[in-house]
């Protein structure tokens, strides 16, 4: 997608009235966007997304957005088990077989409220964002996707709202993505930063 202007969604899958004035909301057994099979991004990018939910059951780590089709594959995902519904995880591949995995990242973010989830990836390290501030996690290895759609990924389905999804093929700073939150959403005219690709999401 040509940079700065923003792209096409390829397919919904199962959602029904998937536009709405704002964003698009997953029922969580079905439903995702399909991007299509030619987002490899590299492993210098950088991805922001909003999402919100009130999930608390399993499956682990519900797919928001993933890329998988690329040779550098990565995940943002919600957290481990049931009672780490509220957090978030992020999995990747850096040329270890079994994928790496960065999860119990944050807490008390199945509130219902808005929330912005970003990663900065500088060859291959991920730096990673949760509302505008670094944010750690614990270690561990998970299975990485195999393509790319937003609301779903290499495990279970979200079940909640996405909005404003965007990716970089650079690692943006620490103060840009804090501009990214702080303007909140549907925010920034994000032209103005060159994305490789944007999907507003549903607010035209």
């Amino acid at each position: 997608e040509a940079a700065g202007v923003e792209a096409n969604i390829m397919s919904y899958h199962s959602i029904t009235n998937p536009e709405s004035q704002w964003a698009v909301a997953f029922d969580g057994t079905n439903d995702y966007v399909d991007l299509g099979t030619s987002l490899d991004a590299g492993n210098t990018v950088t991805a922001s997304v909003w999402f919100k939910h009130t999930t608390t059951t399993v499956p682990s780590g519900r797919g928001i957005l993933s890329l998988g089709s690329g040779t550098f594959k990565w995940e943002l995902n919600t957290g481990y088990l049931a009672g780490g519904q509220d957090k978030l995880g992020l999995t990747y591949n850096d040329g270890v077989a079994a994928g790496r995995w960065i999860h119990n990242i944050s807490s008390g973010l199945n509130d219902g409220a808005w929330h912005h989830f970003a990663v900065s990836f500088s060859a291959g390290t991920p730096t990673i964002y949760v509302d505008g501030a670094v944010a750690t996690g614990a270690a561990g290895t998970a299975n990485v996707p195999s393509t790319d759609r937003i609301g779903n990924g290499g495990n279970g389905y979200f079940d909640g709202s996405i909005d404003e999804v965007s990716i970089w093929t650079q690692a943006l700073s620490a103060s840009e993505i804090s501009n990214l939150f702080n303007n909140g959403r549907p925010g920034l005219d994000l032209r103005s930063l060159e994305p490789e690709a944007w999907w507003k999401m549903g607010d035209g």
